[in-house]
């Protein structure tokens, strides 16, 4: 009878093997972090403003305290042509590195996971903020002609990461850069979704 009960149970979907918040580590050691969206740059002189879809971001962070990490991380936003009816494309390149910090004590629900909703855990509060900064590149070319010039950077990032497993969580992530040229300050800014590996 009890058997009967246990496995109607599991395949209702009333039954879970790890019903357990714990099991979600709040500061992982380590992470692996992929993200793909929007990313853009501001007016800088007589070069356009440019935003389009493409920008990536990888991010390897280590773990310093309780809800505190190391963040190194590589960026790069999408081709653009800051000089409307010209030939030229424009691109940027960026290396970081930096802390995060998660403000908020880890608090995941657990939930019955599905094919539409594929997650253990829903952290309503797994915000965190962050701050680096590193070096830029911008690559311009036309034609037969390419020049990259370096800059440094600073940076400010803002996520959110709510849907999470065992060992991966996905969320959001904005980004804020300044970067500094001959001709003037630049920012530079993207929107992605974020996977983390821990």
């Amino acid at each position: 009878m009890l058997l009967g009960v246990a496995v109607f149970g599991i395949v209702s979907g009333r039954v879970h093997a790890d019903p357990t918040p714990a099991s979600v580590d709040p500061t992982p050691r380590r992470f692996f972090a992929f993200g793909y969206g929007w990313g853009g740059e501001s007016r800088l002189a007589n070069a356009a403003r440019s935003y389009n879809m493409g920008a990536i971001a990888f991010q390897f962070g280590q773990r310093l305290g309780p809800g505190l990490q190391l963040v190194e991380q590589f960026d790069t936003t999408p081709e653009s042509q800051p000089f409307p009816g010209s030939t030229l494309w424009e691109s940027h390149v960026v290396f970081l590195a930096g802390v995060r910090w998660a403000p908020f004590a880890p608090r995941p629900r657990w939930q019955p996971s599905s094919l539409l909703f594929p997650t253990k855990y829903f952290d309503s509060t797994a915000f965190y903020v962050g701050a680096s900064a590193g070096a830029g590149l911008r690559d311009r070319r036309l034609a037969n002609m390419d020049v990259s010039t370096g800059t440094p950077v600073v940076a400010a990032h803002l996520g959110y990461i709510p849907l999470q497993g065992r060992d991966w969580a996905l969320g959001y992530e904005w980004r804020e850069q300044l970067e500094h040229y001959s001709d003037g300050f630049q920012r530079g800014w993207s929107l992605l979704m974020t996977v983390e590996l821990h």
